[in-house]
């Protein structure tokens, strides 16, 4: 081990201890994770019901977005596994080879057709129109081959690793609970807000319908490599209250947790809300759901008719709009309807 400073001699005491190898090991075996934070101390949201819309489709199709090729790898990658539960890792190199030299004649013939689409274009002659859309249909599945061999062989490659990882003998496992291709987090997403107040208001953005306060709110999700997930929500306190103009309500708060003051009713002082929940790989495209838990404290809700019809219109447009059509007409206003 060695030392370099820019000043005078150092001894070898004053130095630090090295890292334990151990510690180094645990150090070098991390890997960096697609990480998206949001952190904000206080944060204070007015909406109406198109920006509403406009925020959640940000949401679903750009944070949210998840790559429509990796659900078929996955699958790819499962079915691998099991095809080849039972052969030796000698038996699995003579297909792995066989399918890449079959890919190198499928990228050898894209390459020819492709040239020989060129020349044909080139020429720009009637008389080979129905040449070049044969050349072109069979371009167009020469590349659905190439496509389909490099997930097959990316699958058959990366099951073969395994393989081989689990036949080392310097890799042999000690815990029996703990496998060594465990699952790993490639995403994580992680939401926390001290204070936040949210206001729904009207299309004309002047008037509120509701207001919304979060306290200590915290939202993480964790995306792992086999397409499983984890997702938790905390949220400390929360209040929504009435802010409709111009009715008269005596519940202008419309949920909270029930505190009353007689009682002293604490259920749990940090956390009014948490949700956990575990997704485990998809089954034929269906989504599993290994664990859902939910604890809540108890809740008041004073919810009146005319607030409910608001703010179902707010974050339900279009169904409210659907409702309004399929309607019958009222006729009472037109002249001579009896």
């Amino acid at each position: 081990m060695f030392y370099i400073t820019f000043g005078g001699q150092v001894s070898q005491e004053d130095c630090p201890a090295p890292l334990s190898p151990a510690h180094e090991k645990m150090s070098s075996s991390s890997e960096a994770v697609d990480t998206f934070t949001f952190r904000y101390p206080l944060a204070e949201v007015h909406t109406t019901s198109e920006q509403y819309s406009l925020i959640l489709d940000i949401l679903n199709k750009l944070l949210l977005y998840k790559e429509p090729r990796r659900k078929e790898a996955t699958e790819q990658h499962a079915r691998m596994n099991f095809t080849l539960q039972l052969t030796s890792v000698s038996d699995i190199r003579k297909p792995v080879l066989a399918l890449q030299n079959r890919l190198r004649q499928t990228l050898k013939r894209l390459k020819a057709l492709e040239n020989d689409l060129y020349i044909e274009l080139k020429s720009g002659t009637d008389s080979t129109l129905q040449m070049r859309d044969t050349i072109e249909k069979e371009l167009g599945q020469t590349k659905d081959a190439l496509s389909q061999g490099s997930l097959e062989l990316r699958a058959m490659i990366r099951a073969f690793k395994e393989k081989r990882f689990e036949m080392s003998p310097s890799h042999a496992r000690t815990d029996r609970d703990v496998s060594p291709m465990a699952p790993e987090p490639v995403r994580r997403i992680e939401v926390w807000l001290d204070d936040a107040q949210w206001s729904l208001m009207q299309d004309d953005g002047q008037l509120k319908i509701s207001t919304i306060q979060l306290t200590n709110f915290s939202y993480n999700r964790v995306t792992f490599n086999d397409d499983s997930g984890e997702h938790r929500l905390e949220l400390g306190s929360f209040r929504v209250k009435n802010c409709i103009p111009n009715v008269q309500s005596i519940f202008q708060e419309v949920l909270s947790p029930y505190d009353p003051a007689s009682r002293r009713l604490r259920v749990d002082k940090n956390v009014s809300l948490r949700i956990f929940c575990r997704d485990r790989p998809r089954v034929a495209g269906i989504s599993v759901t290994e664990h859902l838990e939910i604890n809540v404290v108890p809740l008041a809700v004073r919810l009146t008719e005319k607030l409910y019809q608001t703010i179902q219109a707010f974050f339900l447009p279009k169904a409210e709009t659907e409702a309004k059509d399929t309607a019958e007409p009222d006729h009472s206003h037109v002249f001579g309807y009896q």
